[in-house]
């Protein structure tokens, strides 16, 4: 184990002490009642996602035959586990307003109805309940081989409440001023709608977190627009090629994309996707792995090696990979998203030694590097011109094979001069000596990453079987969309969706 991997196992270990005393705390008063936990162990007439396994659900069941009193509602049922015989309690929170509206429980005189009594048993008031959008539950009986303290209820909410994140929360203990405590959650959704992505480290969104990744950021758009809630399924991973390798291989467990266990390919990646003929949309990038990094990121004039590698892998590699996820998930429309320039002129070039030297590539010293910074310079700007002519050309292609098939777009960041690495305006993540932790440690270390996943990066490269590499780990995120440069990405990519018809177009559509 090399010197600097022993200095940052202490600064990780450091860091973990220092965090372990800002743990946060229940503030509950010692005069709290004792607290009731539930958990929701079974679902009736409830569907989840066919694709991953979200604890999200669609109701099955439509209450058609109260539709004459002009209600539209859904009905299913929940056994729960609590260990008291205190009330439950539900209520349905709004997982973009966070509003919280309760339940209200019913209790009957004589039999309880099933769902598909209730409109026989529903009086006028209860009705109206219904109307002005208030859900209800009430029990019912429970199977003979049920286990103790399982309890069954049935539910009815209006549809018309459901949108793209609706949350159900099943409780019997709260704090003191309402919230619950001790209990379970289930998420309700109008439909589904399923996103994957496909490709390397800038489609899996090296250093940023998770809410702030382009993916994420568009499957927030179509949640808002259509009402679906997306089922985002990431299988793009940092160092993804498309040509296949050596290092070919699927994470099964602990997997991470940003330091990944295997560099599963871009084909393999597309194999891997779980019913692929039910997926909605793709994005997709690749090619850059296969020109490689040190190609560009070097003195020497490489502006037309750049060039045929673009055409062999980002136009020919590309067609053919297009051609076969177009036949994976025939139902999809697929979005492949350009590169942009790692360096301009615009950059400050101090910090590039740091950079080549994280990533294995010698480039010298800056006073070495300066004779030949017209090349380097050319290099990246060739590296973006040509691989976004490839790309758009790769699309060009495959969609002129059918105009059956759902389309195929292109997306071209536009990122400009001042938004390469280490510019005046980057859009890409940079380098950085203020890392306030480490200072008040006394450890000190000239250059790290800005990103905010850079601790919990440096978890993950501190196993040599996930990262060989130490350093180019380490740095993973440095030269990768930072929040701007995702969000022109999901701009970008909303954009087109809107052209192929799967978003709306309005006058005040972003």
């Amino acid at each position: 184990m090399s010197t600097l991997r022993i200095t940052l196992s202490v600064l990780l270990v450091a860091v973990g002490a220092v965090l372990a005393g800002c743990e946060a705390t229940d503030d509950v008063a010692d005069d709290a009642p004792r607290l009731s936990r539930v958990r929701i162990t079974e679902t009736e007439l409830l569907s989840p996602p066919a694709i991953g396994n979200e604890r999200t659900y669609t109701p099955d069941h439509e209450i058609a035959f109260i539709e004459s009193n002009g209600i539209h509602a859904v009905g299913f049922f929940l056994t729960v586990s609590a260990g008291t015989t205190s009330e439950l309690q539900l209520r349905l929170t709004d997982g973009d307003a966070s509003t919280s509206t309760p339940l209200v429980q019913l209790a009957f005189a004589n039999k309880t109805p099933a769902i598909d009594q209730i409109a026989n048993t529903f009086d006028a008031g209860t009705l109206a309940m219904l109307a002005n959008g208030t859900g209800l539950y009430w029990e019912v009986a429970m199977r003979p081989d049920t286990p103790p303290l399982q309890r069954r209820f049935a539910v009815v909410i209006p549809r018309e409440t459901l949108g793209a994140r609706m949350v159900l929360e099943a409780y019997a203990s709260t704090t003191s001023d309402g919230e619950p405590r001790g209990g379970d959650r289930i998420e309700l959704a109008r439909a589904f709608f399923y996103l994957t992505t496909l490709g390397d480290s800038v489609m899996w969104g090296n250093g940023l977190r998770d809410e702030n990744k382009f993916s994420a950021l568009v499957a927030a758009q179509i949640e808002q627009e259509l009402g679906v809630r997306v089922i985002r399924t990431v299988h793009a991973v940092s160092g993804a090629t498309l040509q296949p390798n050596d290092l070919d291989g699927l994470c099964t467990t602990n997997c991470s994309g940003e330091a990944p266990q295997f560099f599963t390919s871009i084909g393999l990646q597309a194999e891997a996707m779980e019913h692929p003929e039910l997926v909605d949309l793709i994005l997709m990038d690749g090619c850059a792995n296969d020109i490689g990094l040190e190609t560009v990121l070097t003195s020497q004039d490489h502006v037309e090696l750049i060039a045929e590698l673009a055409h062999e892998h980002c136009l020919g590699d590309l067609s053919n990979m297009l051609i076969r996820v177009r036949a994976l998930a025939p139902n999809a429309p697929i979005v492949v998203n350009g590169y942009f320039p790692f360096v301009s002129i615009n950059s400050d070039l101090s910090d590039v030694g740091t950079w080549a030297e994280a990533n294995n590539i010698n480039i010298g010293s800056i006073e070495d590097l300066t004779p030949g910074l017209t090349a380097f310079l050319d290099n990246s700007q060739a590296f973006q011109s040509k691989t976004t002519e490839a790309m758009a050309a790769a699309v060009n292609l495959v969609n002129s094979i059918s105009i059956e098939d759902p389309p195929i777009a292109f997306v071209d960041a536009a990122y400009a001069e001042e938004n390469a690495t280490f510019a005046s305006q980057s859009w890409l993540w940079g380098l950085t000596a203020d890392v306030p932790l480490a200072q008040q440690l006394d450890i000190t270390l000239d250059l790290f990453p800005e990103d905010p996943e850079f601790y919990a990066r440096l978890d993950l490269c501190l196993n040599v079987e996930v990262a060989p590499q130490f350093l180019g780990c380490v740095y993973g995120s440095v030269g990768h969309p930072n929040n701007a440069g995702a969000r022109a990405y999901a701009d970008g990519i909303i954009a087109q969706l809107r052209n192929i018809g799967l978003l709306p177009v309005t006058a005040d559509a972003p």
